[in-house]
């Protein structure tokens, strides 16, 4: 599948995901769903525990704007790799993220591998 037909099935899924009232709700305290493009990548433990814990999480960091730790049913991914949907997803991938916000994390609900860094 060429890089084009990859990107057209995904921007065809999101655009049906999002429009199909799906995420639609008028309750303002509904989760905030967010679509961001960026790359993977490993921190170091932002230490919210006493003691501080020691270990990495994974990120998405974005092309603009902040970084955010990526979660999988609430609990941080604590590892430089992970797998969703029996594919492999690691450090340095570059994804489009279908997710909802919180704070400086997000909840993965669907994750695309478009390409990987160099």
């Amino acid at each position: 599948m060429s890089k084009f037909s990859k990107c057209l099935v995904i921007t065809l899924f999101v655009t049906a995901v999002c429009t199909s009232g799906a995420f639609a709700t008028d309750n303002a305290t509904a989760p905030r769903i967010t679509i961001m493009l960026g790359t993977l990548t490993s921190d170091a433990n932002p230490c919210t525990t006493d003691p501080c814990l020691p270990g990495i999480i994974m990120e998405i960091t974005r092309l603009r704007g902040p970084t955010y730790i990526l979660t999988i049913n609430g609990n941080w991914i604590w590892e430089s790799f992970f797998e969703w949907n029996g594919i492999r997803f690691d450090e340095k991938d570059v994804v489009l993220l279908i997710g909802e916000k919180n704070y400086n994390e997000v909840e993965i609900k669907y994750i695309f591998k478009l390409w990987k860094k160099r």
